[in-house]
C-alpha cells in the first residue's frame, strides 16, 4: 500500500510479470474534504484491476476534489431543506431551497464556510470553496384562541407580552398565531371578565392546551402549540335600593353569595345562570328598622330595585310589632296649633268677634288643610 506522499512509485519487474492493484476511493482529506477516482490511465484504465507487464510504462488515476455541504432545518420539524446534506465537487454552484411545514415561520438561511449564503431568501446560490454550513432557521407558531364567546364581546381578551413589547387582542382578532424562537419566552394572560354588548359578561373558567393557566410566561417549544382560553356567560345582576338614609349599609345575598354597599350605591353580581335566587334584609340604623320589599325572590339579568320603607319598634322592644315611623311636625306648625288655641280663647278680649271670623276661619282652615 503507498500513500499519496510516497507516489508516484516506480516498480522494476520481469518481462510477462502480472501486476494486481486497486486505487482506493473515497479518500478523506480532513473534516468536509474528501477525493474520489474517476479514471485511470496508461497501461490500465480501471479502478481495479490486472495487467501482465509487456512493456514500460505508468498507470495514472485522476481524482475529483470534493466539499461536504451540512444542510439542515432548526429546529428540526420546522421545514424541509433541499437538496439536503451530501458531497458536491470543489468550486461547483448548489442552489439551496426551504419549504416550511405547517406552524413555522422560515426566517432565514445561516451560513458558514468559503461560498456560504446568510440571508432571509427562501432560495439561494452557494459556491462549494470548502466545507460549507447552512442552516434554515425557523420560528415556531404559538396561537392563543378563545371559546365560549362570542362576537358580542367588548374590549381587549387577551394580553401577549414578548419581545420587549405587549399586545392586546379583540375577540375579533382571535385566533392570533405568533412566531417566535424555540427557547424564546413569552407571557399571556386571558382578561376576565370581558364585557359584552348585552347584559352579560364573559368569565374565564379554564385554560386548555399547552397551558392551563389564566395567566402565565412560558417557553417557546420546538413544535406549534395551541392555548385556549374557556369563558362562560357571565350574566350581570344589579340591585339598588331606595328608603335608605344616607350612612345606612344594605346587604344582598345572591346564590349563597353576600354583598353589601353604602345607601344610594349598587350591588352587582355576576353569575353565569340565567336566573337566580336572592334574600335581603332588616336594616337597623340610628334607633330605625328598615324593612326590604321585596324580601326575597328570583332575579334576572339587569336591574332589581329594593326598597326599604323605616320604622320605629313600640316600648323599644323589637319583639312588638312596628308602627310606620313619623318624625315630629316642624317648629312653625306646632306654633300655628298654638296660635290657634290662643286666638280662640282670648279673641273676645281683645277684639271684636265679628270683625275678625273671617281671618279665623281662614286660618283654621289652613291648619286642617296641613294635618290632612
Amino acid at each position: 500500500s503507498y500513500s499519496y506522499s510516497q507516489l508516484p512509485v516506480t516498480l522494476n519487474v520481469t518481462y510477462g510479470t502480472t501486476i494486481n492493484y486497486s486505487w482506493s476511493s473515497p479518500i478523506s482529506g480532513g473534516s468536509g474534504v474528501r477525493f474520489i477516482w474517476l479514471s485511470s490511465s496508461g497501461l490500465d484504465t480501471a479502478q481495479s484491476g490486472s495487467f501482465t507487464v509487456t512493456q514500460s510504462g505508468y498507470v495514472t488515476a485522476h481524482y475529483q476534489l470534493q466539499y461536504y455541504l451540512y444542510e439542515t432545518a432548526s429546529p428540526s420539524g420546522g421545514g424541509s431543506v433541499s437538496p439536503g446534506s451530501g458531497w458536491y465537487n470543489a468550486s461547483s454552484t448548489v442552489t439551496i431551497s426551504e419549504t416550511p411545514n405547517s406552524g413555522y415561520e422560515f426566517v432565514k438561511w445561516i451560513g458558514s464556510g468559503s461560498g456560504s449564503y446568510s440571508g432571509t431568501s427562501q432560495s439561494a446560490s452557494i459556491t462549494m470553496n470548502g466545507p460549507i454550513n447552512e442552516t434554515a432557521l425557523y420560528y415556531v407558531g404559538m396561537t392563543f384562541s378563545v371559546s365560549g364567546m362570542n362576537s358580542s364581546a367588548v374590549g381587549a381578551v387577551l394580553k401577549l407580552s414578548y419581545g420587549g413589547n405587549t399586545y392586546n387582542y379583540t375577540y375579533s382578532q382571535l385566533p392570533a398565531t405568533v412566531f417566535l424562537p424555540a427557547g424564546s419566552s413569552i407571557s399571556f394572560s386571558y382578561y376576565s371578565p370581558v364585557s359584552s354588548t348585552g347584559s352579560y359578561e364573559f368569565i374565564w373558567v379554564s385554560t386548555s392546551g399547552y397551558s392551563t393557566a389564566q395567566s402565565a410566561t412560558i417557553t417557546v417549544p420546538a413544535k406549534p402549540e395551541i392555548i385556549i382560553g374557556n369563558y362562560e356567560v357571565g350574566y350581570i345582576y344589579t340591585f339598588k335600593e331606595n328608603g335608605l338614609p344616607s350612612g345606612a349599609t344594605w346587604n344582598i345575598t345572591a346564590n349563597g353569595q353576600t354583598s353589601s354597599a353604602s345607601a344610594g350605591s349598587e350591588i352587582t353580581f355576576i353569575f353565569t345562570q340565567s336566573s337566580i335566587s336572592f334574600e335581603a334584609y332588616n336594616i337597623s340604623y340610628n334607633g330605625a328598622i328598615y324593612v326590604p320589599s321585596p324580601k326575597s325572590g328570583t332575579a334576572y339579568p339587569g336591574t332589581t330595585t329594593i326598597t326599604y320603607t323605616g320604622y320605629l319598634p313600640v316600648n323599644g322592644t323589637s319583639k312588638e310589632m312596628p308602627t310606620p315611623l313619623y318624625y315630629p311636625a316642624p317648629l312653625p306648625k306646632l306654633l300655628k296649633w298654638l296660635g290657634a288655641l290662643l286666638l280662640f280663647a282670648f279673641a273676645p278680649f281683645f277684639v271684636n268677634f265679628s270683625q275678625n271670623k273671617t281671618f279665623i276661619k281662614t286660618f283654621s282652615e289652613s291648619i286642617i288643610s296641613e294635618r290632612k
